[in-house]
């Protein structure tokens, strides 16, 4: 199986663009959509809250966690019997 890293944003108490929940792919992906105001949080200040805490991050205007998807194994065709 495959693993790719997500990190799920909840906002707490506002919506952005109509939305309270938003998946990204590292964190600096998460800054090109929210930014600090809306977050409580600095991009760099993120990343060492993340590291520190084993993946979960959370203030009075979000909670972040940092996962991974699992995905199936792509086979090869060339794999097939």
């Amino acid at each position: 199986m495959e693993s790719k890293k997500v990190i799920h944003v909840h906002l707490i108490g506002q919506l952005f663009n109509g939305q309270t929940d938003f998946y990204f792919g590292s964190v600096a992906a998460v800054y090109e959509t929210l930014n600090h105001r809306v977050l409580g949080i600095r991009q760099s200040s993120l990343m060492q809250s993340l590291w520190k805490s084993g993946g979960v991050y959370e203030n009075p205007r979000c909670r972040v966690t940092s996962g991974k998807i699992i995905r199936k194994t792509r086979k090869n065709q060339t794999d097939r019997p």
